[in-house]
């Protein structure tokens, strides 16, 4: 009777391990869709939205549900699994005899790649802001290019577009610069806080 008692214990572990829920993230919905769109495009918004609703999903389910060509569908999801974003299991289909792969949405890892992406960018942006302080720049005034001093003056301060004379850049990007990595840095303060 103990024998019984203990496989019955295990099967419940098992049955909630499978129904298992997906872990919430705390990005905003508007931060989530901004960043998917950023890193793979708007189009597989939907893919996500499918895949953040349950765990092991078919390929097949999705792609009709969104009316996709399986082309198209594995064309997004290849985009998301280059970012790490999603995970696939891969099944025989005993009646065909092919291959059906399950995916899972991982909001986790989508959140720690928000975080990654915004420290890159606040090193990008420190990085400018440091170049535009030390440099003169020179602009065309169809607003072709902007190029330093050094390439101005190898141009003979003549646009390479459209030739007509470079003028010195008077709009001074480095308040703006500031303002944004003031910004972004307030941003990963914040959630170095709430993640303490």
């Amino acid at each position: 009777m103990v024998k019984k008692h203990k496989k019955l214990h295990i099967k419940k572990r098992v049955q909630r391990k499978e129904r298992e829920e997906i872990p919430k993230i705390t990005l905003s919905k508007q931060a989530l869709t901004d960043l998917i769109t950023e890193l793979v495009g708007a189009s597989a918004l939907p893919v996500v939205e499918q895949l953040q609703k349950r765990r092991n999903v078919s390929e097949f389910t999705i792609a009709e549900k969104l009316k996709l060509s399986i082309n198209q569908f594995r064309h997004l999801i290849y985009k998301l699994d280059t970012f790490n974003l999603v995970s696939s299991t891969r099944r025989k289909d005993k009646q065909k005899g092919w291959y059906v792969y399950y995916w899972t949405f991982h909001p986790e890892r989508l959140e720690k790649l928000y975080w990654d992406l915004k420290r890159r960018k606040l090193a990008r942006l420190k990085k400018r802001i440091g170049t535009e302080q030390i440099t003169s720049f020179y602009v065309c005034p169809n607003k072709d290019v902007r190029v330093p001093l050094t390439e101005a003056m190898e141009l003979n301060f003549r646009c390479p577009e459209c030739g007509k004379l470079l003028q010195e850049d008077k709009i001074n990007l480095v308040k703006k610069l500031g303002s944004e990595i003031e910004e972004i840095e307030k941003e990963l303060k914040e959630h170095s806080q709430e993640s303490k």
